[in-house]
């Protein structure tokens, strides 16, 4: 393993982690990719997970309201105010690009595949946000239709949270032997099971990082 390629600070991290065993380095280093890769793969499919099930109510909710389900493209002005208006003007430029490179009008679905899932983060209810807190109460909770009922919103938002802040460690390379994945891996479940049993199920059945977790050679030293 090459310093050249993984950078000279990284590869002293690692054989101080392996108490100076460079072959139980290289081991740990092969560790964390294959776990970055198996935690974008479990955040790919709880993000999709979460976000059709916001967007199925949220597109009840601004039927009603706006006249359309198209709430990406025609919110009604309150949802407006619990959105990155930014976010959502870059999404739709760019999937307005990917229409027309495919020759057909733009669609609702087209903006909300360009969505992030800070998106489905932050539009969850905030103490700082009235519009959040009032959009969760008339819609979002919706989405979550088996959540223990002593469970508060801000448990959700604590676990949603958890698993963007993994999304965000994993594309910035940082490593993951020293975090907590099984925490994290058992929030999306738990949030996919609020969503309904069938959510989870369809989570576990094709994620595979709890293999990956029982396999660190960091927690097997």
């Amino acid at each position: 393993m090459s310093s050249r390629f993984i950078g000279d600070p990284r590869l002293q991290r690692l054989v101080a982690e392996s108490g100076g065993d460079l072959v139980r380095a290289h081991e740990l280093f092969e560790w964390n990719v294959r776990a970055a890769g198996a935690a974008m793969e479990a955040i790919h499919v709880f993000e999709l997970i979460l976000r059709n099930a916001i967007d199925r109510e949220l597109c009840v909710w601004n039927d009603a309201m706006a006249g359309t389900p198209d709430w990406l493209l025609k919110p009604h002005p309150y949802l407006l105010r619990a959105l990155n208006q930014k976010e959502l003007a870059n999404a739709v430029t760019r999937a307005r690009r990917t229409a027309a490179e495919h020759g057909r009008p733009l669609s609702h679905d087209d903006v909300l595949a360009q969505m992030s899932l800070g998106t489905w983060r932050y539009i969850l209810p905030s103490k700082a946000n009235r519009s959040k807190q009032k959009l969760w109460t008339v819609a979002i909770k919706n989405a979550f239709p088996a959540w223990p009922g002593h469970w508060s919103a801000e448990s959700v938002v604590s676990r949603v949270a958890n698993a963007h802040g993994l999304r965000n460690r994993v594309a910035h390379l940082e490593p993951l032997h020293r975090y907590d994945l099984r925490r994290v891996r058992r929030d999306m479940r738990s949030v996919c099971h609020a969503i309904g049993p069938d959510a989870a199920r369809f989570f576990v059945q094709i994620e595979r990082l709890l293999p990956i977790i029982e396999s660190n050679p960091a927690s097997n030293r």
